[in-house]
């Protein structure tokens, strides 16, 4: 019981420093940026020889703004690597919670924050 815990505290410790990092805050914005200049300049036009909002527009919006996606998934995941985490990691290094558990819990999170992003990028295709 003590372990759950321990690891949903460890998971909303995670959750704040990812999501109030600046490189999320820049990212979010410019993938909502994106998303919106590519909605209203390519999708509005229609895909395809079809109506500007039919399903084949939001599968073509959806797997243009996957690969950017992915690449800000990848920048998050280097972030654990930067020297300000070495600095965080001597704090954490000491403690008796298993390295690995405590790297997929950061896994997770990083996961959890893609998908929520993904969620808004559906929900940003399907109200415009």
């Amino acid at each position: 019981m003590r372990r759950i815990w321990l690891m949903s505290k460890i998971m909303k410790y995670e959750l704040r420093r990812v999501v109030w990092n600046r490189f999320f805050f820049c990212f979010f914005a410019g993938l909502m940026f994106y998303g919106y200049c590519f909605l209203s300049g390519n999708v509005i036009l229609g895909v395809a020889n079809n109506a500007p909002f039919s399903s084949w527009g939001l599968g073509y919006y959806i797997g243009n703004m996957t690969p950017i996606l992915c690449l800000g998934e990848l920048f998050m995941l280097l972030l654990f690597f930067s020297k300000k985490e070495q600095t965080v990691r001597t704090i954490t290094d000491p403690t008796s919670f298993p390295k690995s558990t405590y790297m997929a819990v950061r896994s997770f999170v990083v996961g959890l924050v893609v998908f929520l992003l993904s969620i808004l990028l559906v929900i940003m295709g399907i109200v415009f």
